[in-house]
C-alpha cells in the first residue's frame, strides 16, 4: 500500500501545472442612475450584464414622489365662507427586467452602439389624500401595474469608464375601456429614457 501512495504523488508530480495565465473574458457590467420617462417619469438605478457580444440583461428599481397641497372655499347658505383644505400625497417604486440586443458584435468597445429591447416595468402607486373639514372625501389608495415596452435607443462610451444610454420607446398597457361591458382595452404611450453609468472594468486602451 504505501508504494501505491508513492506511485499516485509521483504521478501527480509529474502532471503540468494549470495555465492560469488563460482564462475566460469576464462578462462585462455597467451600473447606471438616470431618469426613465414613461407615464410618470422615475428616478432609477440599473443594472446591466453582459450575456454575449450583442446580447445583455438589465434590472432596475425606481421611485418617484411629490406632496402637494391645495384649498377649497364654499358659501354657505348664510353666506358664510367655509374653507377646506387639503393634502394630496403620490409615491411610485417600480422594478424593470430588460432584455437588449445590440446591433453590432464589439469585442473592443463591449456594451456600446444602438439597440433594441424589451422591457417589463411594473411599478407599486400609493395615492392619498386628507382633507381638513371634509374628511369624508380622504381616501388611501394602492395599485399595483404591469406594463410592456419596446425600446431603440443607443449607448454611448465617455471614455473607458462611463456611458451615456438613451432611447426612444413605446409603452403597452391595458385599462377600463369605456364601452358599457367593461372590456379592457390597450393604451399606447411615448417615452423617453436618459442614465449615465458607470464600467466595472474598463474599456481597453486604443
Amino acid at each position: 500500500m504505501p508504494a501505491c501512495y508513492v506511485l499516485a504523488l509521483s504521478a501527480a508530480a509529474l502532471l503540468p501545472a494549470p495555465d492560469t495565465t488563460i482564462a475566460a473574458t469576464p462578462p462585462r457590467q455597467i451600473i447606471k442612475l438616470g431618469i426613465q420617462g414613461f407615464g410618470p417619469g422615475f428616478f432609477a438605478l440599473t443594472y446591466e450584464r453582459q450575456l454575449s457580444s450583442q446580447w445583455s440583461v438589465l434590472g432596475s428599481v425606481g421611485y418617484l414622489g411629490y406632496s402637494r397641497r391645495s384649498g377649497t372655499i364654499f358659501y354657505d347658505y348664510d353666506g358664510s365662507i367655509i374653507e377646506d383644505n387639503y393634502t394630496t400625497r403620490e409615491r411610485y417604486y417600480n422594478t424593470n427586467v430588460q432584455l437588449r440586443r445590440y446591433f453590432r458584435r464589439h469585442t473592443i468597445r463591449p456594451l456600446a452602439g444602438w439597440f433594441a429591447a424589451a422591457n417589463l416595468h411594473t411599478y407599486l402607486r400609493n395615492s392619498r389624500e386628507q382633507h381638513s373639514r371634509y374628511t369624508n372625501l380622504n381616501y388611501n389608495l394602492s395599485r399595483t401595474t404591469a406594463q410592456v415596452q419596446f425600446l431603440l435607443g443607443r449607448q454611448s462610451s465617455l471614455g473607458r469608464r462611463l456611458t451615456l444610454d438613451s432611447y426612444l420607446g413605446v409603452n403597452l398597457r391595458r385599462r377600463p375601456s369605456a364601452s358599457t361591458n367593461r372590456t379592457q382595452g390597450v393604451w399606447i404611450e411615448g417615452g423617453v429614457g436618459l442614465q449615465v453609468g458607470y464600467r466595472f472594468q474598463p474599456l481597453a486602451r486604443r
